[in-house]
């Protein structure tokens, strides 16, 4: 698979850690307002949706920084990868697929939303 080079090493399950996080983040702050101002109709809550999903976009654009400072540490010490037979066990495969997808999901969000605003803004 595409992550397999990569799953024992640190940077790596960091970034699957931040996106098991940015994924609760997500389900405690946004979801709520998703509800309150979708479903229920309630347009002046102080918590919009915009600002929570920026706020999940932010940080993890900050967890991306750091995971990538990590990598290039761990290349540049030559930091060997962890070996543990946790690691070969494929529910924590599954596992770490997921968090992964969950760390990438907010920043290709963001780029389909930067993208759609460009091409909304030339068209007249």
């Amino acid at each position: 698979m595409i992550f397999d080079k990569l799953r024992n090493r640190y940077s790596f399950n960091f970034l699957v850690i931040c996106g098991w996080i940015c994924f609760v983040l997500f389900l405690v702050f946004t979801c709520p307002e998703i509800y309150i101002t979708y479903i229920v109709g309630k347009s002046d809550h102080f918590w919009d949706v915009t600002v929570t999903l920026i706020g999940l976009i932010l940080f993890d654009i900050a967890v991306f920084f750091i995971s990538f400072i990590m990598f290039f540490v761990e290349k540049f010490f030559d930091i060997k990868n962890i070996n543990n037979k946790l690691f070969e066990n494929k529910s924590f495969q599954f596992l770490q697929t997921v968090g992964i997808i969950f760390a990438i999901t907010p920043i290709v969000l963001f780029c389909i939303e930067i993208v759609r605003l460009i091409i909304l803004s030339f068209k007249i």
